[in-house]
């Protein structure tokens, strides 16, 4: 897609968002403290939205993260089902927050078949799963035994396959951040690296996706994965994309080469089909729209 064809598609986006929130755009240029005109050529696709703080302040303004006018996939719209789901996930996400998850206490090899089975299903069932899983996950870490090992489970459950679930379906970015925060404190737990990186990334990905670009480099600058095996060489690559994300964001465009190039040898070398330890693992196509991503945010097409 060229330049002109990705502002339009940008600029219906802008429309669209901006139609549903029944301001005038007059008031939504001035919320996001731009001129009218500018606003409207946006909108037309006249002018191309490749300022990082033009997509932030227009996304804050329609109230929106600043990833849902970009080329990044917009999240499917919900339907009666995926909420009452999605509230089902709210309510045990904020149960376990307060140390009362009310579940059940299940053995560690149950709980993992369990979280495989979740990540085999499609999305709707993924959304029936997940509350009890959740429940029973942290009322079972909270009776003592394998402790360690359920904390593990507890990082990728909540960093990867509830907020991932969460992003897919549209749910609000403030429930995501629950996920990642939930990630983040079974991590701290467990104090061991890798697991401490799977919850950064994470939480990176919600603080893109809320415009937290300077968090976000914050939080990767801090991140230390040996590359000891398979598992880890996997999510130092996605690490990696998640750079090359922020620093497009950044205008660092030589850093954004490096980091894709990066991830893209860690990948070639660290790949095992019989090993794949994480639901994010770059593959030959996910690589080129996490580039095709870096490129948009960026403004390098």
């Amino acid at each position: 897609m060229d330049v002109d064809d990705d502002a339009r598609t940008i600029g219906r986006r802008v429309r669209q968002f901006h139609y549903s929130r029944g301001k005038s755009l007059r008031v939504l240029a001035g919320l996001a403290g731009m001129s009218k005109s500018k606003l409207d050529r946006i909108e037309r696709g006249e002018v191309a939205l490749d300022s990082r703080s033009d997509t932030v302040a227009l996304a804050n303004a329609l109230r929106i993260s600043p990833s849902e006018l970009t080329r990044l996939p917009l999240p499917a719209p919900c339907n009666g089902d995926t909420d009452a789901a999605v509230e089902a996930v709210r309510l045990a996400l904020m149960a376990v927050s307060r140390k009362r998850p009310g579940g059940h206490v299940v053995g560690v090899q149950e709980l993992r078949a369990r979280a495989r089975a979740v990540e085999s299903s499609d999305y709707r069932r993924r959304g029936e799963l997940l509350p009890g899983l959740i429940r029973d996950l942290h009322t079972s870490i909270m009776a003592g035994h394998d402790v360690a090992e359920l904390q593990k489970l507890a990082v990728l459950v909540y960093a990867q396959t509830t907020r991932g679930w969460l992003y897919v379906v549209g749910a609000p970015l403030d429930l995501r951040w629950e996920a990642a925060t939930l990630a983040q404190r079974a991590a701290e737990e467990l104090d061991e690296p890798t697991m401490l990186g799977v919850a950064a990334w994470g939480a990176v990905n919600e603080m893109v996706a809320a415009g937290a670009f300077e968090l976000a480099q914050d939080e990767l600058d801090t991140v230390a994965v040996p590359i000891t095996s398979p598992e880890s060489t996997q999510l130092a690559s996605m690490l990696s994309l998640s750079w090359s994300l922020v620093a497009a964001a950044d205008k660092r465009l030589g850093d954004v080469e490096a980091a894709l190039d990066h991830a893209a040898e860690l990948n070639r070398s660290g790949y095992d089909r019989d090993r794949v330890a994480y639901t994010s693992t770059m593959s030959a196509g996910s690589f080129f729209i996490w580039k095709a991503a870096s490129y948009s945010t960026g403004g390098m097409f």
